[in-house]
């Protein structure tokens, strides 16, 4: 229809505009072949026939340290391209195609639930969120675009089933699956939302269905990791470090520039720690410290889970030099938003469209790990349909409301 095709290619010349100066731009050519730091050690280290090792660039043997699919994914990319500039290009190519697909599409689920705001206004949140964050959307090619593409997937798939009445608990499981292996909170997040489904539709044998279908598709990796390490790891193994970074190392408890600087990617004296006592010991010597902290100044703790839900829901903390200038403003205008449509949405006194609760509920489950147990701003943008279309449809319920519709 000439609604869709107009959007559609409104959607392609507004991010083709933001992200193809990145690609043409030789100055970005150190963003470009970042492609996930760790996650690009590993998939180099899969196309050398090392197997998945090595994720800080030195031969140190098996890692969980990230989630398998990112870096398969790249090693299949350099297997076919041969070089990360190559690559690193075609990831920002991808990211431009992710952000037209998702907004188009959201632009589609959206229009279809409004009752008193025009469609123009998720466009407009869309375009001021993706452009305020454009740094981790087209600069720097992490896995930002993945994660995006695949919280959409969830959503469209939930959105068709809603309406259409049907359970789909095989590919429902899958999904789960894939989301894990690629995003542990994102996967984790998407199970909240899927139990959800399914309690309120009361068919818990299907969910105990769907569950069986996810294990067993994570069930390969988790042999893996046994085989690797002797010991148990759902998707990836370094939480215990996570949890050391950001409530020992970090200062008020929000990962930024300095915290980064102290990572074993960035810094050659914790290389250097994680290769002489291995993953394992490596992580746990600090979960050690972290429990030390939980254990005698929960104060502490308590005030860094506070500064983490601010960043998460209010204000974001800038984290690297390329984020600056208009980007910030862009970013501070748009940023509260989801939080205010998720507040109308669970207000009690009104009915609640099914839609808007689903996305509610995929947000606060995806956010909730990174606030209690470490938070980097890029985390948020995995699920950046989600929170558009929860701050514009919840908007929505509000006007409605204090306009007088039922």
């Amino acid at each position: 229809e000439p609604v869709s095709v107009g959007v559609l290619l409104l959607c392609l010349a507004v991010f083709c505009a933001l992200g193809l100066p990145c690609m043409l731009d030789p100055n970005y050519a150190i963003l470009r072949e970042h492609l996930g730091g760790e996650a690009l050690n590993v998939a180099e280290a899969l196309v050398a026939g090392r197997g998945f090792s090595d994720p800080f660039g030195e031969p140190t043997g098996p890692t969980a340290w990230v989630p398998p699919v990112y870096p398969l994914l790249l090693a299949t990319m350099l297997a076919i391209l041969g070089d990360r500039w190559t690559v690193g290009l075609t990831v920002q190519g991808l990211s431009i195609a992710v952000m037209v697909w998702v907004v188009w599409t959201g632009f589609q689920l959206v229009r279809q639930h409004l009752r008193v705001l025009n469609p123009a206004v998720y466009l407009a949140v869309a375009f001021v969120w993706v452009a305020g964050f454009r740094y981790w959307f087209f600069e720097l090619t992490t896995d930002v675009w993945l994660a995006t593409a695949l919280s959409n997937v969830v959503i469209l798939t939930l959105h068709r089933q809603l309406l259409s009445g049907k359970e789909h608990w095989a590919s429902n499981g899958a999904l789960t699956a894939l989301c894990a292996l690629a995003s542990p909170a994102l996967g984790a997040a998407t199970g909240v939302t899927m139990l959800w489904f399914y309690v309120s539709r009361r068919s818990w044998k299907a969910f105990v269905k769907l569950c069986a279908v996810a294990a067993l598709v994570v069930t390969p990796w988790i042999a893996r990791n046994f085989l690797a390490f002797g010991k148990f790891i759902p998707v990836k193994s370094n939480l215990g470090f996570e949890t050391y970074q950001a409530n020992i190392v970090d200062a008020d408890g929000v990962y930024d520039a300095g915290t980064n600087a102290k990572h074993p990617f960035c810094s050659p004296e914790l290389r250097f720690a994680y290769a002489a006592a291995g993953e394992t010991k490596f992580i746990e010597d600090r979960s050690k410290v972290f429990r030390q902290l939980l254990s005698n100044a929960p104060s502490a703790l308590a005030s860094k889970i506070a500064n983490r839900a601010s960043a998460a829901l209010l204000s974001p903390k800038t984290a690297n030099p390329g984020e600056e200038g208009p980007e910030l403003a862009l970013r501070a205008v748009v940023y509260p938003t989801p939080l205010i449509g998720a507040a109308l949405t669970l207000s009690p006194g009104r009915p609640r469209p099914r839609v808007t609760v689903m996305l509610a509920v995929l947000c606060l489950a995806h956010l909730l790990p990174y606030i209690l147990i470490a938070f980097y701003v890029r985390y948020v943008l995995a699920i950046t349909p989600a929170l558009v279309a929860l701050a514009v449809l919840g908007t929505d319920r509000g006007v409605a409301w204090l306009s007088g519709k039922k």
